[in-house]
C-alpha cells in the first residue's frame, strides 16, 4: 500500500510539473508571437520610409535632357534676340529660328546615337581585354582586387579571401565586377542609342519652339519682350525641377539655369547690335565716297 501511494504521489508530482511546463510555454508563446509581429511591423515601416526616399537612377537620361533643353531654348532665343536687334522681321526670325531648331535637333539626335554606339563598342572592347587579363594574369588581377578591398574598403585579409573565392566561381561575373570596379563601366543596352537620340532630339525640338512662339503673333520688338519673359520663366522652372530631382537646392539651380540663358541671349543680342552698327558705318562711309 505504501509503495502504491508513493507511486501515485510521484505520478501526481510529474503531472503537476508537466502542467506547469505546458502553462509556461503557452504563456511564452503569445509573447514571442507579439515580439515577432512587432519586429515585422517595424521592418515594414522602415521599408516604406526607404521607398519614400528612393535613389535617382536615371541620371544619364537627366543629363541628356538638361543638355538638350538648355541648348534648345537658349540658342533659338539668342538667335531671335540677335535678329530682333538687327531689325529683322518676325517672318525672318521664325524662318531662321525654325531652321536652326530642326537642324540642331537632328544633329544632336544623330550625335547622341553615335556617342551611345561608341560607348557600347568601348564596353565590348574593354570586356574582351578584361577577359584576357583574367585568363592570363589571374593572380595579378586577384592581387590588385585584394589591394582595392583592403585599401579602399578596409577589409581584412580573411574577408578578402572569402570574397575572392566567391567571385572566382563565375568568370563572367568576375570580369563584369572588375570592369565596374576598375573603370566604372556598366554594360550599356543596345537600345540606349535610340533612347538617347529620342531624348536629346525631342527635348531640343520642344525647347526650341518656346522662344519662337511669340513671334508668330507679335512684331519683333514686342515679341522679344514676351519671348524673354517666357524663356526665362521656363529656364527657371526647369532649374527648379532639376534641383528637386538631383536633391540639391532648387532655388539656386533655377536661378543658375536662368542666368546662363540670360547671359547667352544678352551676349548674342549685343553682338548683333555691334555688327549692325559696324555695317551701318561702313555703308555710310561707302555712300560718302
Amino acid at each position: 500500500l505504501r509503495s502504491t501511494m508513493a507511486a501515485v504521489r510521484r505520478m501526481l508530482v510529474l503531472a503537476a510539473l508537466a502542467l506547469l511546463v505546458q502553462g509556461a510555454s503557452c504563456a511564452c508563446q503569445p509573447a514571442a508571437d507579439q515580439a515577432a509581429a512587432e519586429q515585422g511591423a517595424a521592418e515594414e515601416r522602415l521599408r516604406k520610409q526607404r521607398e519614400l526616399d528612393p535613389h535617382f537612377a536615371h541620371m544619364h537620361t537627366l543629363h541628356d535632357t538638361i543638355f538638350a533643353l538648355c541648348e534648345g531654348i537658349t540658342v533659338p532665343f539668342a538667335l531671335a534676340a540677335g535678329m530682333s536687334g538687327a531689325s529683322a522681321s518676325s517672318r525672318m526670325i521664325l524662318t531662321a529660328g525654325s531652321a536652326e531648331v530642326l537642324a540642331g535637333s537632328l544633329a544632336l539626335a544623330l550625335g547622341g546615337m553615335l556617342a551611345s554606339n561608341t560607348e557600347l563598342h568601348h564596353w565590348h572592347a574593354e570586356h574582351r581585354r578584361e577577359h584576357r587579363h583574367v585568363e592570363g594574369f589571374t593572380n595579378l588581377e586577384s592581387e590588385d582586387l585584394g589591394h582595392v578591398f583592403q585599401d579602399e574598403f578596409g577589409l581584412e585579409e580573411e574577408d578578402v579571401q572569402v570574397l575572392m573565392k566567391g567571385l572566382k566561381r563565375n568568370k563572367e561575373k568576375f570580369v563584369n565586377f572588375m570592369l565596374r570596379l576598375e573603370m566604372g563601366l556598366d554594360r550599356p543596352s543596345s537600345g540606349d542609342m535610340w533612347q538617347t537620340a529620342f531624348v536629346i532630339g525631342g527635348s531640343h525640338l520642344l525647347a526650341g519652339a518656346i522662344p519662337l512662339l511669340p513671334y508668330l503673333f507679335l512684331q519683333p520688338a514686342a515679341g522679344l519682350k514676351v519671348s524673354t519673359i517666357v524663356t526665362l520663366s521656363v529656364l527657371l522652372a526647369f532649374g527648379l525641377v532639376k534641383g528637386y530631382l538631383t536633391d540639391s537646392d532648387p532655388i539656386r539651380s533655377g536661378l543658375l539655369t536662368a542666368a546662363v540663358g540670360a547671359v547667352s541671349a544678352s551676349a548674342t543680342f549685343l553682338l548683333s547690335k555691334l555688327i549692325e552698327r559696324v555695317e551701318g558705318a561702313e555703308a555710310e562711309k561707302a555712300k560718302a565716297e
